[in-house]
């Protein structure tokens, strides 16, 4: 391989604009899909990733935790994390955010939460 086949090589790899998703994809992604690979770090400083249901709410992707997981504990130490959601349709397509997890115990909150996530489940039709 010559030199300008190499760098032609590394210049592909590094274009990622063709991969690049729309405004209104991404939207389209994040508000229709359920899961996350959600990520945290130990006190080892250790990553850790797990899949995990989320649910839009009042524009903000919220999920649920137990107050006995590690990653509760793990996020009150250091809240950053990065959740990689991916399209339903095609995985192929994903959409990784990366930012902090505000902890908030919220009766209301979580009703809400569990409404939405079974009206999702149960193809748009509220739970009775």
């Amino acid at each position: 391989m010559t030199e300008k086949e190499k760098y032609e090589a590394w210049e592909t790899r590094r274009n990622i604009s063709s991969f690049t998703l729309a405004e209104n994809k991404i939207e389209e992604i994040i508000n229709n899909s359920s899961h996350a690979v959600v990520s945290w770090v130990t006190k080892s400083n250790e990553p850790v990733t797990a899949v995990m249901l989320y649910v839009v709410l009042d524009g903000q992707i919220t999920v649920t935790s137990t107050t006995n997981r590690a990653k509760y504990h793990a996020w009150k130490r250091n809240p950053s994390t990065s959740f990689c959601i991916w399209d339903h349709k095609n995985i192929g397509k994903q959409v990784t955010l990366r930012g902090t997890i505000h902890i908030t115990k919220d009766d209301e909150l979580l009703h809400r939460y569990t409404e939405a996530f079974l009206t999702r489940a149960m193809g748009g039709n509220p739970p009775t």
